[in-house]
């Protein structure tokens, strides 16, 4: 995901601050969004977690007991999640 949101100018180069200019970017998106990151991806819960309601259709959760690769360190609760994400848009 982080590579699509680079391409469409979201999301900075990786040698620049990530959360330079991406608020914006973030908020434009009008979709539901599931955003994850694992509770020890400091970058990306930095990130993140500093603007957890950018827009009514978005939902950040921390997966516990991972870090930046957070469907393979904690597959349960990342497929949850998912799982709950997608049921909830059924409605």
């Amino acid at each position: 995901v982080g590579v699509s949101l680079r391409r469409i100018g979201i999301l900075p180069n990786h040698n620049e601050d990530p959360c330079s200019g991406c608020r914006e970017g973030l908020r434009s998106i009008s979709a539901p969004v599931l955003w994850v990151a694992g509770e020890d991806d400091e970058k990306y819960c930095d990130l993140l977690c500093g603007f957890p309601q950018v827009a009514s259709s978005h939902q950040f959760h921390k997966i516990t007991q991972a870090s930046h690769r957070c469907p393979w360190d904690n597959p349960q609760e990342f497929t949850r999640l998912v799982c709950e994400f997608l049921k909830a848009l059924e409605k």
